[in-house]
């Protein structure tokens, strides 16, 4: 039982086990897995999703030199700031502070 908690990502296996109920009906399955406990799970992350842990995966965010990302220049080979996306042009003025100067 703790393994599938654990692999529900239940922050607190101990209070999540006292919140199940029914397991007095609970049966064994022949693959070792207990009949109706998943459900059990789903329900709780339902009504108390704060005991589980979110399925979110953080993006990864890079800063300075960005492979794949090809710098928008002119022909004098001045950056061509018009080009450039909102979030291309905030990373650019943030990895050249002095492009004013």
């Amino acid at each position: 039982m703790e393994s599938a908690l654990i692999s529900s990502k239940a922050k607190n296996v101990t209070a999540v086990k006292a919140l199940i109920k029914d397991l007095d009906k609970a049966e064994l399955q022949d693959d070792g897995s207990i009949k109706g406990l998943y459900e059990q799970i789903k329900e709780l992350k339902k009504s108390d999703g704060y005991l589980f842990e979110e399925n979110t995966v953080a993006k990864p965010s890079f800063k300075g030199f960005q492979p794949g990302v090809a710098k928008k220049e002119t022909g004098s080979g001045r950056v061509d700031m018009s080009k450039m996306s909102y979030e291309e042009l905030a990373n650019y003025i943030e990895n050249n502070p002095d492009i004013g100067n």
